[in-house]
C-alpha cells in the first residue's frame, strides 16, 4: 500500500477488510479495556492500603497523645507535692522563731559594737536611734517570743519579793 492511494480505492479497501479492521479495533478495546480495569484495582488497592496506614497513624497519634497526657498529669502531681515540701519547710514556725531571733541578736550584737567603738557623731546618732527602737520593739517581741532572751536574763528562776 502507498500513500497514493485515491478516495476510491481506500473506500474499498475499508470495505474488503471491515471485518479484519472491526476485530483488530475490539482486540484492541478489550485490551484497554483490561487495562483500565486492572488500573482500576491497583488503585483500589492503594486507596484501601493509603486508608489502613492513615488509620494506624491515627491510631499511634491518639496512643502518643495519651502517653503525653499521662506523663504530664505525673509531672504536674509531682510537682505540686514538691511545692507543698517546700513551702512547709519555708513556712515552718520554728524556722522563723531563730531567723527572727537571729535578727535580734545581729542587731544587739552590732548596737554593742557601735557603743563601745569611736565613732563619728552621724554614726554615734544612729546608734542611738538603733537603741530607741530596740526600746519600743523589745517588750512585744518578748511578749510573743517564748525564747526571748531578755525574759530570761529578767527571769532567773527566783522569787522576788516586795519589801515596800
Amino acid at each position: 500500500m502507498t500513500n497514493n492511494m485515491t478516495d476510491e480505492e481506500l473506500r474499498q479497501f475499508l470495505k474488503d477488510n471491515k471485518d479484519r479492521i472491526a476485530a483488530l479495533l475490539a482486540e484492541d478495546s478489550e485490551e484497554t479495556q483490561v487495562d483500565e480495569e486492572e488500573e482500576r484495582d491497583k488503585l483500589h488497592q492503594l486507596k484501601d492500603k493509603a486508608t489502613e496506614v492513615n488509620d494506624k497513624m491515627r491510631e499511634k497519634a491518639s496512643e502518643a497523645k495519651d502517653k503525653v497526657k499521662e506523663k504530664a498529669s505525673e509531672t504536674k502531681d509531682k510537682t505540686e507535692e514538691a511545692m507543698k515540701d517546700m513551702y512547709a519547710a519555708l513556712m515552718n514556725p520554728e524556722a522563723h522563731k531563730h531567723f527572727v531571733k537571729m535578727g535580734m541578736e545581729f542587731f544587739m550584737g552590732m548596737s554593742q559594737i557601735l557603743s563601745k567603738a569611736p565613732i563619728p557623731k552621724p554614726v554615734k546618732k544612729f546608734q542611738e536611734d538603733i537603741a530607741e527602737s530596740k526600746a519600743e520593739i523589745q517588750p512585744e517581741f518578748c511578749k510573743n517570743n517564748p525564747d526571748c532572751l531578755v525574759k530570761k536574763k529578767s527571769d532567773d528562776g527566783l522569787e522576788k519579793i516586795d519589801l515596800d
